[in-house]
């Protein structure tokens, strides 16, 4: 087995403990520099053993995500979490997929001053195709499929096919 090589955003090689607290701080593992004591339940992230992810993937926090069994994320995800995200097992997660659980208010004069988070929840064996975006306060159903480049906004109902934007229901699929 090849020996993974981490670097740094400047391109400097990283080691293995360096890269573990980079990733550490990212996820919340640590508070204004400060390594959070054991006791603190957001803890150190824990996936499956049979959870993979291909890189790059971008978050912001990282605590507020929960993932089942046998998981795929391909490349190039970004994960908002901070209204909570739950991945259920055997989910898959194509390339370029933004799964964004907070936004602002569209009252011009409450842009700035606020954040609106609302929970995402992805069910069991969904695929979620390249390029889609998943809007906070949704579900999608069981055994669904968002096609390529969809916005979801409303709930995905089960074993349902999603397209467009917004995403429409296309047609029942086989569950």
């Amino acid at each position: 087995m090849k020996d993974i090589a981490w670097f740094a955003s400047d391109g400097a090689e990283m080691t293995d403990a360096d890269w573990q607290v980079s990733f550490a701080k990212s996820v919340g593992m640590f508070l204004n520099g400060e390594e959070l004591p054991p006791a603190i339940t957001r803890g150190e992230p824990k996936v499956d053993d049979s959870f993979l992810l291909a890189p790059p993937f971008y978050t912001i926090g990282g605590p507020d995500i929960s993932v089942g069994r046998n998981v795929f994320v391909n490349q190039n995800c970004t994960f908002y979490d901070l209204g909570g995200l739950y991945i259920a097992d055997d989910v898959m997660i194509g390339p370029n997929v933004s799964i964004i659980t907070s936004g602002h208010p569209i009252d011009p004069s409450q842009r700035r001053a606020s954040v609106v988070a609302k929970p995402i929840v992805i069910e069991r064996n969904v695929w979620i195709a390249a390029g889609a975006t998943i809007i906070g306060g949704v579900t999608v159903g069981e055994n669904s499929v968002v096609a390529a480049g969809s916005v979801v906004t409303k709930n995905v109902p089960p074993n349902t096919l999603v397209g467009g934007n917004p995403a429409k229901i296309i047609r029942s699929i086989g569950g």
